[in-house]
Formats: C-alpha cells, structure tokens, sequence
C-alpha cells in the first residue's frame, strides 16, 4: 500500500493536476475564473447607472461596489473615486457645454458658461477614467473569483 501511495505523490500534487487546487500565483485557468451577475450588475451601474437613474443609479453601484467581497478596499476605492457619476458626468458635459452672451444696449456683452474646447476635454477625461475603472473592476473580479 505505501508503495502505491509514493509513486501517486502528494496530495497537493494530485490535486493540482485534477484541476481541484487553486491555480498558481499570476495564472488563470481558461474558463474557470467568471465574473458574477452581482458583479456584472455593480459595473453597469458604476458605468451607466447616472444616465438611466440620474445620482441614484451610480449611488446604487457604489453601494453594491463596497458591499461585495469580491473586490479589495484598493478596488473599492478605484471604483467609487476614479471620475464618480460614470458616464452620466461626461455626458453632462457634452450636453450643457453651450455658452451664452448676454449684451447691453450700449454694446457691452457678457458671456457665461463654458467653451466647446474644455468641455470636450473634460468629457473625454471622464469617458477615459470612466471605461478604465469598469475595466479595472471586472479585470479584478475575474482574477478573485474562485
């Protein structure tokens, strides 16, 4: 019987092989690491909850962002402060940009709001940091989930 059992190897071996044991530090076993409809739901609504649900839809992400195991404070903290509001801001921005002037009668005008130029940018930084930190998440959620 010992014999058998030396020439099976150990058990942390066995298991390895027979795919029961965890995959090695920095590796992924292809098509077992998913990514969860609770998490799926959490970066939908971090990305676009805004739009659909105005303030509410991306309070509701942030909630079920910090409520999770599965992603580490670091993530949590990627997640709920890399450009809060999702695309909902960005999209503030495209939509409201316009500038208006006001003139006098004596010729003077005055203009309020703000130019396409920084409007533009700070609408492309948001959809950046936005879509970035959805896929920072799901990119985490995938390599925790076990």
């Amino acid at each position: 019987m010992r014999t058998i059992l030396d020439r099976l190897g150990e058990p942390e071996d066995i298991a390895r092989e027979a795919g029961a044991g965890s995959a090695p530090a920095g590796e992924e076993v292809a098509g077992r690491l998913s990514v969860g409809a609770l998490e799926l739901v959490t970066v939908v609504l971090l990305l676009i909850g805004g739009i659909v649900l105005p303030v509410l839809g991306w309070l509701a992400g942030v909630v079920l962002l910090w409520a999770s195991a599965r992603w580490t404070s670091r993530d949590k903290l990627i997640g709920t402060l890399v450009f809060p509001g999702g695309l909902a801001v960005a999209a503030w921005y495209l939509l409201f940009w316009g500038g208006s002037s006001v003139c006098t009668s004596d010729g003077a005008c005055q203009t309020s709001g703000m130019s396409a130029g920084p409007a533009l940018t700070l609408a492309l930084v948001g959809s950046i940091g936005s879509i970035g930190s959805a896929a920072y998440l799901l990119h985490r959620a995938r390599r925790t989930a076990a």
